[in-house]
C-alpha cells in the first residue's frame, strides 16, 4: 500500500472511533444538549408528534464519582436522569425515573460509597431539613434548599442498606424546627 492510502484508512478509523464515540456519550461536557437528548431519550419509541411537557433542573445536579443525577419533572411529574460520565468528559443517559408523588429518596453505592440522595418538591420553601431514620443506628439529616424542586444528598454508613428507605421512616422540619410531616403527601417514590 502506498503511505497516502495508510494515512488515509488511519483517519477513517479515527474518525469512525470518534464518531462513534459521540454517539455512545452524546451529552457535551457542559450539559448544553442535556434537554433534547433527555427529551429524545423519554420519546423514543413513541409516535411522531408525541412529546412531554419537561423541566429539566440542571443547576441542582447532584455529581458522586461518574454518576450525575439530575432533577427533572415530566408532564408535572417528579423525576431524574441519571447519567454516567465517560473518560473523555462526555455523558450518557442510563437512566430515567418519573412519576405521582412528591418526594424520592434512595441509597446508592456509587465507587464503593454510599450516599442518601433525597428529592422533592418544597413549592413555598416551608422545608428546612429532613431527618431519615435508616435503622436503629443510622439516621441522617438533610438540609433542605428553599426551591420549588430539589435533590440533596448525605454520606451514608458502610453498613446502610442500598434500597429506598419509607417515606414513613421520613421527618421533616420547618426553619423553627417544627415536625412538619403531617403537612405533606408522603407519597413518592425510589431513587436508584
Amino acid at each position: 500500500m502506498k503511505k497516502w492510502m495508510i494515512v488515509l484508512v488511519a483517519f477513517l478509523v479515527i474518525g469512525m472511533g470518534y464518531a462513534g464515540y459521540q454517539l455512545q456519550y452524546p451529552i457535551d461536557s457542559a450539559f448544553n444538549n442535556l434537554h433534547m437528548k433527555t427529551s429524545d431519550w423519554l420519546n423514543r419509541g413513541s409516535r411522531a408528534g408525541t412529546s412531554r411537557q419537561i423541566t429539566i433542573y440542571d443547576g441542582l445536579m447532584v455529581k458522586l464519582g461518574n454518576a450525575v443525577y439530575v432533577p427533572m419533572t415530566v408532564d408535572e411529574s417528579l423525576g431524574y436522569v441519571l447519567l454516567n460520565k465517560s473518560l473523555a468528559g462526555r455523558y450518557k443517559i442510563v437512566h430515567t425515573a418519573y412519576g405521582t408523588g412528591n418526594f424520592k429518596n434512595g441509597v446508592v453505592e456509587i465507587d464503593g460509597e454510599r450516599y442518601l440522595l433525597f428529592m422533592g418538591r418544597n413549592t413555598f420553601g416551608e422545608i428546612a431539613k429532613a431527618v431519615f431514620v435508616l435503622d436503629a443506628n443510622h439516621t441522617v439529616e438533610l438540609e433542605i434548599p428553599t426551591q420549588p424542586v430539589f435533590l440533596v444528598y448525605a454520606d451514608v454508613a458502610d453498613d446502610a442498606e442500598t434500597a429506598p428507605i419509607m417515606l414513613d421512616k421520613l421527618t421533616l422540619f420547618d426553619a423553627d424546627d417544627r415536625d412538619i410531616s403531617s403537612v405533606f403527601d408522603l407519597s413518592g417514590g425510589s431513587i436508584q
